[in-house]
């Protein structure tokens, strides 16, 4: 429960942001004390710029509920930091770009703590999921106007742009347009990331862009966009071929009082640099290796403390249930767990398609992955691949499909969908599989005979927004991914909106499966490892960040119902 004087800073916070247009304009705009006067306390005053402000709060206010610290923090302009500082006005600045030694000055000590990543977002009625980098130099140029003219909807594009001073625009300019950021055509300028983050709420058919970190640890309503290939994840940022960084630095004199420097140090300590990790940020300690922590290290990958016992990089496949960025987040910390526990150097690899899960496991260039029923029959049957695990959550450990329509279509039954339009996942049982055993059920074998138009999507989420938005008639989709949909919209959302017209047998939750070239007695200690995984720390961690207790075993005997309904369907696992 917050303290009275930590409700009443906030609402002091919220009186100042409503006073004041924004970070940027060269005054402080917001000020958070994060506890309340005591005697004794020693107060920290602080100036952070408007892309570090919100994460900086957090990590303040977890110090201060253990020190004897009382920070008081100004949202201001990054370029008015120093002068803040030599004329004593604030004790720390906190920056999110690398200033020239002349702005820092002899009197003052800069130290990088953490990075970040910038992402482009679209909106979702755009349809675009991925741009090139020249497709974004025309957009911002005002060269393509149209969504339609880069693959997507028919709806003109909107630019929500930041001001020209704005440390996230600034690093996007120098990193991807040489120095220059294009002035962009048909734009609304936000003086602040949060201004930015309310506006997409309201907006329409717009480009915006942001840190990445805000929209890995907040629901923003926007999707993050792939950029020449390159996913927006918080594992790439450290390469060297990420487009665009931030650079979190804090700024303090070089005769700072001890509870200055006690927390400057603190900054790279194995508490501080867990707690950026959780905050979807890159830790910079100078001292401190991120294997030596069990965080994230570079490239993706996740490193054993112990150094490790076995040659080579152990890749598992992620498949895109959901958007790249969730997913990440759901199996960076089992992927961590394998590292530390098998002592071999683990990689998470995202794949775009389920097709492409395949064409990798095919080429030997994954090792695992966490793949869906029908992604396991083809796997299985084309490969030999081997299942070992699957999670459970709630005593749940399997799935079904189920085809939905808007509550007021009218449609009352599958058979309701003929000569209408149909969403589904290709290559996934809750999605494709299911949709061509009801097809042969009435009588249809093609899908072009029975519906109007059958879209194909990368994703379950995709295909409910879809039927929600009125944009295809019904959809055959995954329960829990709908569920969890349902669960975060609440009342009034999705389930009051929707019709469920058939639900499918049910099918083994995405389990984790091998290749059949590991050895057998490392696939073996591999599923043990996983099997025990609930009943240690860091597993019980990684489990939780999937939305699963436990993992139960796993085998081929468990996907007979899958394989009845493909005979039923006609359908085959083999290549096609």
């Amino acid at each position: 429960m917050r303290s009275p004087e930590r409700t009443f800073a906030s609402l002091l916070s919220f009186v100042f942001l409503l006073a004041f247009a924004g970070c940027d304009s060269g005054r402080s705009t917001k000020v958070e004390v994060l506890s309340g006067p005591a005697p004794g306390k020693k107060l920290v005053r602080v100036a952070a710029s408007d892309e570090t402000y919100v994460h900086f709060l957090k990590v303040a206010e977890a110090y201060s509920l253990k020190n004897d610290v009382q920070f008081e923090i100004s949202q201001t302009q990054g370029k008015d930091i120093p002068g803040l500082l030599e004329k004593k006005t604030v004790d720390i600045g906190v920056t999110a770009r690398r200033l020239s030694p002349e702005a820092i000055g002899a009197n003052l000590s800069y130290i990088p703590y953490a990075y970040d990543g910038v992402v482009f977002l679209a909106a979702p009625d755009a349809k675009v999921r991925s741009l090139t980098l020249p497709q974004v130099q025309q957009i911002l140029q005002g060269k393509i106007v149209n969504w339609k003219e880069v693959g997507g909807a028919d709806k003109q594009i909107t630019i929500v742009d930041r001001p020209p001073y704005s440390a996230v625009r600034l690093s996007m300019g120098t990193a991807l347009f040489g120095g220059e950021f294009p002035r962009a055509k048909a734009k609304l300028t936000m003086e602040t990331s949060e201004n930015t983050y309310q506006a997409l709420k309201s907006l329409s058919s717009y480009l915006a862009y942001s840190p990445l970190s805000r929209i890995s640890v907040e629901h923003f309503p926007a999707v993050p966009l792939t950029i020449d290939g390159m996913p927006p994840l918080i594992t790439n940022v450290p390469a060297e071929k990420y487009p665009s960084r931030l650079e979190y630095s804090l700024l303090i004199p070089r005769d700072a009082p001890a509870a200055v420097t006690e927390f400057a140090n603190h900054l790279q300590s194995v508490e501080a640099v867990h707690l950026l990790a959780s905050l979807a940020l890159v830790p910079a300690a100078g001292k401190l290796s991120l294997s030596s922590c069990h965080c994230r290290a570079t490239e993706g990958t996740f490193s054993p403390s112990r150094g490790s016992s076995l040659a080579g990089t152990f890749t598992i496949a992620v498949v895109p249930e959901l958007g790249a960025i969730q997913q990440e987040n759901r199996y960076a910390g089992i992927s961590r767990f394998i590292a530390e526990e098998m002592g071999v150097r683990t990689q998470l690899k995202h794949m775009e398609t389920y097709e492409r899960v395949l064409r990798e496991f095919e080429e030997g260039r994954v090792d695992a992955a966490f793949v869906g029923s029908l992604g396991y029959g083809q796997l299985h049957e084309q490969l030999g691949v081997v299942p070992l695990v699957r999670p459970e959550s709630g005593k749940v450990s399997h799935y079904k499909g189920v085809v939905i329509v808007r509550s007021n279509s009218g449609i009352r039954g599958f058979a309701g969908l003929r000569g209408k339009s149909f969403a589904y996942v290709p290559n996934t049982s809750a999605g494709e599989l299911f949709c061509r055993l009801l097809l042969s059920r009435n009588g249809r074998a093609a899908e072009r005979e029975f519906f109007s138009r059958v879209v194909k999507v990368s994703t379950h989420a995709d295909a409910v927004q879809m039927v929600a938005e009125g944009k295809v008639d019904g959809a055959a989709v995954k329960d829990l991914v709908l569920q969890r949909m349902i669960d975060e919209r609440g009342k009034g959302g999705l389930k009051e909106n929707l019709r469920f017209l058939e639900i499918s047998p049910s099918f083994p939750e995405n389990a984790f499966v091998v290749s059949p070239s590991l050895d057998a007695k490392q696939s073996a200690k591999l599923r043990d490892i996983l099997l025990s995984c609930d009943k240690k720390e860091g597993g019980q961690a990684a489990l939780k960040a999937m939305g699963a207790d436990r993992f139960l075993p796993t085998s081929n005997g468990e996907y007979e119902k899958l394989y009845e309904m493909a005979r039923e369907a006609g359908y085959s696992f083999r290549k096609r």
